[in-house]
This record gives C-alpha cells, structure tokens and sequence, in this order.
C-alpha cells in the first residue's frame, strides 16, 4: 500500500522513478517485500500507461488524506496524457470508498463528471507543490481557491497536522497514540 504522506516523494521524477523510490521505503518499512512492492508498482504503472486503450478513465475518489494524494499524482499524470484526459472522469465521494454499497457506487457512477481542465491544472499544482522539498507551496496553495477538488483544502491541513508540532515535536498521528496509551490501551 502506498501511503504517499509517509516517506520520501522527490520532485520532478517519472512515474517509474517515483514507483522505484516508493517500492523501497516500503520494503524498509517492513509493509512488503521489496519484490512484491517492486511488482505492485510495475503492474500499476501497466494500467496507467496502458489506460489510453479504454474508453473512459474513472477516478473514484473520497475525502480522505491517502486517496486525495493519489488524486493530485494521478491528475499531474494525466495533465501530460491528452488522449485520456479527454475521456477523464471524476467521482467524490464524502465516506470512506470501502463504506459506500454496491447500490450507491452504482448510483454514484451514473453522477460521475468529467475532469475540467481547472482540475487537472490545479492536480498538477498541488502535487508539485507536495513534492517539494520544503512545505511551503504547500502553505501558498492553502491560501488558494481549491473548491474544484473539494476535499483537497481539509487533506492538506490534515497533512500539517503531520509536521512536528510546536508544543509536543510530535505529529498528530504520533501524538494520538501517545494519548491512546496514556488512557490505557496499550
């Protein structure tokens, strides 16, 4: 799995580069093997390259920090791919994809739009900016109008809240544990 907000993702790589890099923390993060990793990026990096034969290209997305990081690298991807962007389309869903009903996921297909090019501009900008180097064009996009990526403003702040804080040095999710154990669960 891979969990874009943890671990290095340098600027300005291809997508095979950047899978590589992935496949190797995840490998030293002991989440796989480097073998299995290596293969999930390559089969992945298949379909992508591969997605221009289709007839449409759906993106299925919801509101949380893991997919909206993989929207911006995928719609950054996509900016460069004319003959699928055109035939690109976007679904947002505000629950957790593996909540939502075979019912509503049907219901939610038949909603579904297509990316404007605001959106694909504005994917290609925010994984720019999240592969920078330092945070902040990050802290510059906040700023930003990101209503056509609706979830995007929330899972960059939910991102900050991942830097160290002044008060404690630890992030949010780190902090959040440290209370879990305090209260007792261990």
């Amino acid at each position: 799995m891979n969990v874009l907000h943890d671990g290095p993702v340098p600027e300005g790589l291809r997508l095979e580069e950047l899978s590589n890099i992935r496949a190797k923390f995840i490998a030293e993060c002991d989440w796989d093997s480097l073998e299995n990793a290596k293969d999930s990026f390559r089969k992945r990096d298949i379909v992508f390259h591969n997605c221009h034969k289709s007839d449409e290209v759906v993106l299925w997305n919801s509101f949380e920090l893991f997919d909206q990081l993989h929207l911006l690298q995928l719609l950054d991807c996509f900016a460069y791919k004319q003959e699928v962007s055109q035939r690109l389309s976007i679904i947002f869903i505000d629950e957790y994809l593996w909540q939502a009903t075979s019912e509503s996921q049907l219901e939610r297909l038949g909603k579904r739009e297509p990316v404007s090019e605001k959106q694909l501009v504005l994917g290609q900008l925010s994984w720019t900016a999240f592969t920078a180097p330092t945070p902040e064009l990050m802290l510059e996009l906040m700023q930003e109008c990101t209503s056509v990526l609706p979830f995007l403003q929330n899972a960059l702040f939910r991102l900050f809240e991942e830097f160290p804080a002044e008060w404690s040095g630890l992030p949010r999710t780190e902090h959040c544990i440290l209370e879990q154990v305090r209260g007792g669960i261990s």
